[in-house]
């Protein structure tokens, strides 16, 4: 039986850069070596910040924050960019972030926890590289950490600087 329900969550997903081309002629053993320490780090920051990881996807991380935490969101996601400049990364990695807050579906899918609805689809096509904000996370933040409005469409995102 599912234990399916709705709540509004702040989603974040993060993904590197030159990911497929930098491993592609790695040894699957090493790789995921690589992996398991980059996904460890990655956990302990998102955590950290309030976060829950819902799933790893090769290079990418997809994480939920709770109702109107936008502002630790965007700190976790200034952390994981951090973390990446700081890691022993096999290439000269950079890490594209995006936020947004939504209503969702959340909880036992298939076996396993998950998130899912429009609002995730919106997370991932808001694309770019740096750190991308929805307008319900830029209206979360203190007027002295929003930067610069660029509205694009679709969707509208906020680009928050390096």
């Amino acid at each position: 039986m599912s234990t399916l329900h709705e709540a509004r969550r702040v989603l974040l997903v993060a993904d590197l850069t030159g990911y497929t081309r930098a491993v592609h002629s790695m040894e699957a053993l090493q790789l995921a070596r690589l992996l398991d320490r980059y996904y460890h780090e990655l956990e302990a920051a998102i955590v950290q910040h309030g976060g829950r990881v819902v799933k790893f996807m090769g290079d990418a991380v997809f994480a939920i924050f709770e109702d109107g935490a936008g502002r630790q969101a965007v700190a976790c996601a200034r952390a994981l960019d951090g973390l990446v400049r700081q890691s022993e990364l096999p290439w000269n990695a950079q890490l594209g972030v995006n936020i947004h807050s939504a209503v969702v579906a959340e909880g036992d899918l298939g076996g396993r926890f998950d998130v899912v609805g429009a609002g995730v689809n919106y997370l991932f096509r808001m694309g770019g590289g740096g750190l991308n904000i929805s307008e319900p996370v830029y209206r979360m933040l203190p007027d002295g950490e929003r930067g610069v409005w660029r509205k694009e469409k679709p969707p509208a995102t906020y680009h928050l600087g390096p």
